[in-house]
């Protein structure tokens, strides 16, 4: 996305200077040229603050906007085939606090660039649950939902064959979660909500757990 938008923004910034190039060596009418130059440079100067939001958007990971959907606003329609990437975590089963690993990974040859990772309860997809850590600069948290750290995301459009991150389960009993992960292969190639590993509330435990902390 970020080498589509920004190749779409320059071809048009190059047009309009060349229309405003055109203008000053063909009009001989000082007054000519001011109005000319009056109606194209505010277009150039538009071109050139909007181009960068929608690069920028899409390369730095900051993607909030897309918290409940989880659909990027890549301009083209999302795949709806088979995906070449998994989700996998360490443990089917969590308790108050617990701390999960979580990978996103592409099949043999398959990088991806950006993605936006969550963790819902089984019950009401579209609240974030838990919180999640991450270990390196691939990865940053975001906030969604109010909720702080709920969702992990891209820092850069650098290729990418693994991301691994470690979720944290709320502290109070909660829902049995599912992680769901939107993951692009590029800015014009991406899979939306892919389904991921679900994990059930240990119930069991969770009571010993409570116990103890009294």
């Amino acid at each position: 996305m970020l080498v589509f938008c920004s190749g779409v923004c320059f071809q048009l910034i190059i047009k309009e200077l060349s229309a405003t190039k055109q203008v000053y060596f063909s009009k001989n009418s000082a007054a000519s040229e001011k109005l000319e130059m009056h109606t194209i440079v505010p277009w150039t100067c538009f071109l050139l603050a909007c181009c960068p939001l929608y690069a920028h958007g899409y390369g730095n990971g900051q993607v909030q906007p897309a918290c409940v959907t989880m659909t990027p606003q890549h301009g083209v329609t999302e795949q709806t085939g088979p995906s070449p990437y998994s989700i996998t975590a360490d443990q089917s089963t969590y308790t108050p606090g617990a701390k999960v690993k979580v990978t996103l990974s592409g099949s043999t040859n398959n990088t991806f660039e950006g993605f936006l990772l969550q963790a819902r309860a089984t019950n009401n997809a579209s609240n974030p649950h838990g919180s999640f850590q991450v270990s390196n600069n691939d990865s940053q948290t975001l906030t969604c939902g109010d909720l702080a750290n709920s969702a992990v995301s891209h820092t850069s459009d650098i290729k990418k064959s693994n991301v691994e991150v470690t979720w944290i389960a709320p502290n109070q009993k909660d829902d049995d979660i599912q992680f769901c992960a939107t993951i692009a292969k590029n800015g014009r190639t991406y899979w939306v909500k892919l389904p991921g590993p679900q994990l059930t509330y240990n119930t069991a435990n969770s009571n010993v757990f409570a116990y103890l902390a009294v």
